[in-house]
């Protein structure tokens, strides 16, 4: 683990490999609960893919206090024995009815092979950001994999289900965003202020008619 300082309310620390297998990941996870459970002052710590986003009170504590807290959980973490979690997957059903998924014609393949391939792996939650329970998903099938919008749409639908490199992921409020649509899932992705999925949990996508959409969408206990 490397520290790179942001700046004076803002730290990121860094795996120091290129490649992240899913055990590296927990290694992140790990950290991030247990930089949560120190008695540090702080805002916000959020796990991406390949480091830990810690924010502070500036008020309340320096950044060198910060760090050097920071480095000694690290060091500490290094001994300890990190194992994969059990898989906890989270269905999610998806309508690609061509309506909602105003991208599709993008793709090389037919709306068949795009639900196949799109419903097929489990994807991992690798983090979660940008807006509150977006989240980030990794294992894509290569053949989906697709560049951003350009000019990013100034509204994109609330369970807009969109695909961003090699990364898929639903929209869990109306906002604006570059990701191609695919589709759109009538799950609430935030409920009482809670994301439905963690970092570490696994997303597994599955399809529904335009009739059973509505139909869960409609229903207060989805």
């Amino acid at each position: 683990m490397i520290i790179k300082e942001i700046s004076e309310d803002r730290l990121v620390i860094f795996q120091d490999k290129h490649t992240y297998t899913d055990r590296q990941h927990e290694v992140l996870i790990s950290l991030m609960y247990k930089i949560e459970d120190s008695k540090l002052p702080l805002l916000n710590v959020n796990v991406s893919y390949n480091s830990v986003t810690v924010q502070w009170d500036i008020f309340k504590v320096d950044v060198e206090t910060v760090k050097k807290n920071l480095l000694t959980i690290c060091e500490s973490l290094e001994d300890l024995d990190i194992k994969v979690t059990k898989k906890n997957i989270i269905e999610i059903p998806v309508c690609y009815d061509p309506e909602f998924g105003i991208d599709q014609d993008k793709f090389a393949v037919s709306l068949e092979e795009l639900i196949n391939r799109h419903t097929e792996p489990e994807y991992r939650v690798y983090m979660i950001g940008f807006l509150p329970g977006f989240m980030y998903l990794g294992g894509l099938d290569e053949k989906l994999h697709m560049k951003r919008l350009v000019i990013p749409r100034k509204k994109i639908d609330k369970g807009s289900v969109g695909i961003a490199g090699g990364q898929t992921g639903v929209y869990p409020q109306i906002a604006p965003g570059g990701w191609n649509i695919i589709g759109k899932t009538p799950l609430e992705m935030v409920k009482e202020g809670i994301p439905i999925v963690n970092p570490g949990d696994y997303v597994k996508f599955y399809s529904i008619s335009k009739d059973e959409y509505w139909r869960l969408y409609n229903d207060k206990d989805n």
